[in-house]
C-alpha cells in the first residue's frame, strides 16, 4: 500500500503558486538566464553595430576627404605651375630680346616698352614686367613709358640676383630664378611677389635684372573657387616660410610660417602628401594635402577644415543612429514576444506536470483503496473470529468446559496474533513511504516486488493463486521511484484480480535481460541491461478493440465506480519515464500479460 503523495504544488499565502520542482523548475531558470542575455544582447548588438559602424563610416569620411584633398591640390599644383612656367618663358623672351641693348636704349626705346607691354596683356597671370639696372634702379616697366627710375635695391629679387643664395628655399636650381617675397610694388602701389632673373654678360658679370610680377590676388580668386568649404584654404609659399597666396587672404603679407610642418612636408611633396596640423595664421586645425611645384622652391597646400569632416561624418552616423534604434526595438519587441511566448510554454509545462502529478496522485489513491480493501477484508475476517472465539469461550465456561475454553482462547491469541502482525506490517509499509525520496529517483528492483508480493495476498483473497518468481542476478537498481513502482504493480495486479475468476492464478515474475549493443529490441529498448517484470492472469482477457485503447487515460470496461482508467495509463507513464518500455499481451478466454521493462540505474 503506498500512501497519497505529495503534491507537485502547492499553494503559497496570498493564493500565489510555485512551479514544479525538479525539471521545471531547472528549466525556469535556464529560461530566465537566457531571456537576461537576450535582453541585453537586444541592446548591445545594436549598440556595438553602431559603435562599429560609426568607427567604419569616419574611416570612410576621412579617406573620402584625402582622396578628394590629393586631386584638389594636384589641381592647385598645376595651376601655379603653369603661371610660373608662363613666367620663365617670358623672362627667357625679355632676356634675349635685351641681351645686345644698353641700359639707355631700354629705357627710352618705345618699341621695348612695346614689346614689354605685349608679354603682359598675353599672360593672364602675369601682373607686371620690369628691368632693373646693376645699380639697383628700376628704368623700365610693362604698364608705364616713359618711366621715372625708381630705386629697388632693397628687395629681394635684386638682392639674390645679385649675390645668389646658398640654400635653394627662394630660387630654381635648374632655371637660376628667384621667388621673391610679397611687397608692395612701387611703380602700381599693389601687393606682388616676383619671380625674376638676373642678366649677365659673355663673362658671366652680373648686369641687372629681369622680373615679372604675379598679384596674390589671381591665385586668391581661383582658389576661392576651387574651395570645398568656406572654413578651408589654399596657400602658396614659399620653402622658407613666406606666404605667396592665401585664400582666405590675410592683411599681413609679412606672416612666416617658420617652423611649421607644412615646410618640412613642402620640401620632400613631389607627389600630394598629408598631414594634419594648426595654421599659424587662424589657428584652426586643418587636414593638410601639400604638393611642391617641381624644382620652384615653392609649394601649395589645400587644408580641409575637420569641422567639414566631422559634419559629414555627423550625417552618417544619424542615419546609422537611427537604423540602429530601429534594429534595437525591433530586437526587443521580438524578445518581448519570445519571452512572452515561453512564459505561457513555461506555465503550460508547469500545468501539464501538476496534472501528471494528479494523475500520479489518483493512481496511487486508486491503489491504496484496494490495499485498504484488502486489508479491512482480512482484518474484519481477525475481528469476527475474536468475537466468535469470546462467544465461545463464555458458552463453554458456562457449561464448565474449562478445557474447550481454553482451547478457543488460544485460538483468539492467534487471531489476534495474525492482526497485530497484519497492523506490523501496515506500519512498516508507512514508514518505507516517508523514506522513498531518499532514493533519488532509483529503487532495489527485486525488494520492492517482494514486499509487494505480500501486500498483494491479503488484498487479492483466497480465492485466487498469487506467485511470485524472482530470479538471480537482477540489476541491484533501477530506474524509477520505488512508490511509482509499486503502485505500478498493485494496479497490474488489482486489474488482474478484476478480470480472473475464483481458482484462477496470478503470477508475478521477474527476471534479468540484456540487450546487447546494436541490437535490435522489438519495443524499441536502448543497448543495457533491464530487470523484466511480468504480470499475467487467467483472466477472461481482451479483444484487439480493448487491447488497443488499454493504455489510455481514463478508459476503462469496469462499471462505474469500480475503476477510474488510470492504473495501464499510469504504468506506462511510468516506465517510459524511468526509459523502459510496457508490452501489453492479451487475447479473450487466454488471459492478459502485461511486461515492464526498467533500465538498471547508474552507479
Amino acid at each position: 500500500m503506498t500512501p497519497a503523495a505529495a503534491p507537485a504544488t502547492q499553494d503559497r499565502p496570498g493564493g500565489t503558486q510555485s512551479l514544479p520542482r525538479g525539471g521545471i523548475g531547472r528549466r525556469h531558470f535556464r529560461w530566465t538566464d537566457s531571456f537576461r542575455l537576450l535582453w541585453a544582447a537586444a541592446v548591445l548588438l545594436p549598440a556595438l553595430l553602431f559603435a562599429g559602424g560609426a568607427t567604419w563610416a569616419w574611416r570612410q569620411v576621412n579617406a573620402e576627404a584625402e582622396e578628394r584633398l590629393a586631386r584638389t591640390v594636384q589641381m592647385l599644383q598645376e595651376h601655379a605651375l603653369r603661371a610660373f612656367e608662363t613666367q620663365e618663358i617670358v623672362l627667357s623672351a625679355i632676356a634675349e630680346a635685351s641681351a645686345a641693348m644698353g641700359w639707355e636704349q631700354i629705357a627710352e626705346s618705345p618699341a621695348f616698352h612695346g614689346l614689354l607691354r605685349s608679354y603682359e596683356r598675353a599672360a593672364a597671370a602675369l601682373s607686371g614686367i620690369g628691368m632693373v639696372r646693376p645699380d639697383g634702379f628700376m628704368v623700365a616697366v610693362s604698364n608705364a613709358h616713359p618711366f621715372a627710375a625708381v630705386e629697388v635695391a632693397d628687395r629681394e629679387y635684386f638682392r639674390f640676383n645679385a649675390a645668389p643664395p646658398r640654400d635653394l628655399f627662394v630660387a630654381n636650381p635648374r632655371t637660376g630664378s628667384v621667388v621673391g617675397e610679397v611687397v608692395v610694388s612701387r611703380p602700381r602701389n599693389l601687393p606682388v611677389f616676383s619671380l625674376s632673373r638676373a642678366r649677365r654678360d659673355a663673362a658671366g658679370r652680373f648686369g641687372g635684372v629681369v622680373v615679372t610680377a604675379f598679384e596674390p590676388q589671381y591665385f586668391s580668386d581661383f582658389y576661392r573657387r576651387v574651395a570645398e568649404s568656406p572654413g578651408d584654404v589654399a596657400v602658396l609659399f614659399r620653402l622658407d616660410g613666406a606666404l605667396l597666396a592665401r585664400a582666405p587672404a590675410v592683411q599681413d603679407w609679412a606672416v612666416r610660417t617658420r617652423g611649421d610642418i607644412l615646410l618640412d612636408v613642402g620640401l620632400a611633396a613631389s607627389r600630394p602628401l598629408l598631414v594634419r596640423t594648426v595654421s599659424p595664421v587662424d589657428a584652426v586645425r586643418r587636414i593638410y594635402a601639400v604638393h611642391r611645384l617641381d624644382d620652384y622652391p615653392v609649394a601649395v597646400a589645400y587644408g580641409l577644415n575637420q569641422q567639414v569632416l566631422l559634419a559629414a561624418w555627423g550625417r552618417q552616423t544619424v542615419v546609422l543612429g537611427l537604423i540602429c534604434m530601429l534594429t534595437a526595438g525591433l530586437l526587443l519587441l521580438l524578445t518581448a514576444h519570445a519571452s512572452r511566448t515561453a512564459q505561457r510554454r513555461l506555465e503550460a509545462e508547469a500545468a501539464r506536470a501538476e496534472a501528471e502529478a494528479k494523475l500520479q496522485q489518483s493512481r496511487r489513491l486508486e491503489a491504496l483503496g484496494q490495499l485498504v480493501a484488502g486489508v479491512a477484508h482480512d482484518f474484519r475476517n481477525t475481528v469476527q473470529a475474536v468475537q466468535a472465539g469470546a462467544r465461545l469461550v463464555r458458552s463453554s465456561l458456562a457449561q464448565g468446559q474449562t478445557t474447550r475454553a481454553e482451547e478457543v482462547a488460544a485460538m483468539i491469541a492467534e487471531a489476534a496474533g495474525r492482526g497485530a502482525a497484519l497492523t506490523d506490517r501496515m506500519l512498516a509499509f508507512a514508514r518505507r513511504e516517508h523514506r522513498l525520496r531518499a532514493d533519488g529517483g532509483h529503487s532495489d528492483p527485486a525488494l520492492v516486488v517482494r514486499e509487494a508480493c505480500e501486500l498483494l495476498r491479503p488484498t487479492l483473497g483466497s480465492g485466487l493463486h498469487l506467485r511470485c518468481i524472482i530470479a538471480e542476478g537482477l540489476p541491484p537498481q533501477v530506474r524509477g521511484e520505488r512508490a511509482e513502482l509499486e503502485a505500478a504493480l498493485i494496479n497490474l495486479a488489482v486489474n488482474a484480480r478484476d478480470a480472473t475468476e475464483d481458482g484462477g492464478a496470478i503470477s508475478v515474475l521477474m527476471a534479468p535481460e540484456e540487450v546487447a549493443p546494436g541490437a535490435s529490441h522489438p519495443e524499441g529498448l536502448s543497448p543495457g541491461r533491464y530487470a523484466r517484470i511480468t504480470v499475467a492472469d487467467t483472466g477472461i482477457g481482451m479483444d484487439a478493440a480493448t487491447l488497443a485503447r488499454a493504455t489510455e487515460a481514463f478508459f476503462t470496461t469496469k462499471p462505474a465506480g469500480q475503476g477510474t482508467g488510470l492504473g495501464l495509463a499510469s504504468a506506462r507513464a511510468f516506465t517510459e519515464q524511468a526509459g523502459g518500455a510496457l508490452r501489453i499481451e492479451s487475447a479473450p478466454g487466454q488471459g492478459t500479460t502485461v511486461t515492464l521493462w526498467l533500465p538498471e540505474a547508474a552507479a
